[in-house]
C-alpha cells in the first residue's frame, strides 16, 4: 500500500465520530495521558484474517486500536510485540460502556 492509500485507509477506520469514543478508551484505560486520537495520528496499520473475521491493528508509538471486521475491538499501549504476537487480541482492552469512556476524559 501506499502512503496514500494507509492513510485512507486509517482514515476509514478512524472516523472524526468514532476519535472521540478511541480517545476516551485510551484516555480511561490510562494509555494515553493527553491528546486525541485522530486517525491523522496513526501511521500504520497491520491486518490478518481469523478464522471468518479480519483484524485491523492501527498503531502510532504510542498507542494501538485494534478493530475486528471495521468494527472496535480494543486499544492497547503500543508495544512492538503486538506486530509479532500469534494472538495479540488478548493484550487489548475492551471498548468500555459509553458513560465509563467519557468519564475517563
Amino acid at each position: 500500500m501506499t502512503t496514500h492509500r494507509i492513510e485512507d485507509f486509517i482514515s476509514s477506520l478512524i472516523t472524526p465520530g468514532l476519535s472521540e469514543k478511541i480517545r476516551g478508551q485510551l484516555a480511561a484505560a490510562e494509555i494515553v495521558v493527553a491528546g486525541e486520537a485522530k486517525a491523522s495520528e496513526f501511521h500504520s496499520v497491520q491486518s490478518w484474517p481469523s478464522g471468518a473475521s479480519r483484524y485491523h491493528l492501527v498503531y502510532n508509538d504510542a498507542s494501538a486500536v485494534l478493530f475486528r471486521d471495521g468494527i472496535l475491538f480494543g486499544v492497547a499501549k503500543f508495544d512492538r510485540k503486538l506486530l509479532s504476537k500469534k494472538n495479540p487480541a488478548k493484550r487489548f482492552r475492551l471498548p468500555l460502556p459509553a458513560g465509563v469512556a467519557e468519564d475517563g476524559l
